[in-house]
């Protein structure tokens, strides 16, 4: 791949950085293509550094992963490595990821509660239960 002046992995960036900041250019950087899947748009401002931390650190914290049906734990020396060979292969779907990652983080996420109101016996109406 041919890196010029403006290729992500070339641009620096002095830390500390707020994630909303970050959260905020990556949002500016993707966009849904015509079939509806999230796309990095052209000349969008996303720095390599920026995606490393986001993913090492998910992946840290989730402590476990998976690959072809088998689990193994996860450290901060294989969330590294596992990145690193990522954003090596597809820059574009690392950026994806840490902005879904940040967006779940920022806005939250909905999880479906399971039903935990009692059932009534069958037969029995909810308001005959209250007689």
């Amino acid at each position: 791949m041919e890196k010029g002046p403006l290729s992500p992995h070339l641009r620096v960036r002095e830390y500390p950085v707020s994630m909303f900041q970050i959260y905020d250019e990556l949002s500016a950087g993707i966009g849904v293509d015509g079939d509806g899947n999230l796309v990095r748009l052209p000349g969008s401002r996303i720095f390599a550094g920026d995606l490393h931390n986001i993913l090492e650190q998910a992946l840290k914290a989730g402590k476990s992963g998976e690959r072809d049906g088998e689990s193994f734990e996860v450290d901060g020396k294989l969330a590294n490595r596992l990145v690193n060979e990522q954003i090596q292969a597809s820059f574009e779907s690392c950026a994806i990821l840490a902005w879904d990652v940040l967006n779940a983080t920022v806005k939250g996420i909905d999880l479906k509660k399971k039903d935990t109101a009692p059932k009534e016996p069958a037969g029995r109406s909810p308001s005959d239960a209250a007689k």
